[in-house]
């Protein structure tokens, strides 16, 4: 099939406009060097902070001594959380043990609340309008999965590239607990 110049442009363009499209939202990659993109790295401490859950429990870092668990950062709009939340959710269900705590990435408490009662999901969360937390791990890509060792330093995070598995999130967490 031979297709005109000007066809082959339109679609080209129209490829290339999918492909930004798919992208995670409000992630601005040219604003920030590659070498920026990960605050914190395997081993590092968790930083100072505190958060308020939706049943309003505050959590603050030292929440997360003597336990292992895991901290996921979402957005309910971007494609990659709606396929790991269902994971995570599973994780939660079936390893009570491990605390779980889910922070939104610039999104309020009524939309995920909306998106959480349409998905049938019971997993903790804290709503944060902005990224004011979420700077403080990293600075793009979501979602973001890390599991939290007993000293509260970061044993092994997961992003979108490629989402993490169930059967890799439990080995690694048991990993991390010792088993």
């Amino acid at each position: 099939m031979i297709v005109k110049p000007g066809i082959r442009v339109i679609i080209t363009a129209m490829l290339l406009a999918l492909m930004i499209c798919t992208s995670c939202i409000n992630d601005d990659y040219d604003s920030y060097p590659p070498q920026y993109e990960e605050v914190l790295d395997q081993g590092d401490p968790l930083p100072t902070f505190d958060i308020i859950m939706n049943d309003g429990r505050k959590i603050t870092n030292e929440d997360f001594t003597n336990k292992v668990s895991l901290i996921v950062f979402f957005n309910t709009s971007c494609s990659d959380c709606r396929k790991e939340l269902p994971v995570i959710q599973r994780f939660y269900d079936e390893n009570p043990k491990y605390p779980v705590v889910c922070i939104s990435r610039e999104e309020n408490e009524m939309s995920v609340s909306k998106y959480w009662e349409s998905e049938g999901l019971t997993l903790p969360f804290s709503p944060q309008a902005d990224r004011t937390v979420y700077n403080m791990f990293a600075l793009t890509l979501i979602p973001r999965i890390y599991v939290i060792d007993k000293a509260a330093n970061v044993a092994a995070i997961f992003t979108d590239n490629p989402l993490v598995d169930y059967a890799t999130l439990y080995e690694t967490v048991r990993r991390t607990d010792g088993y």
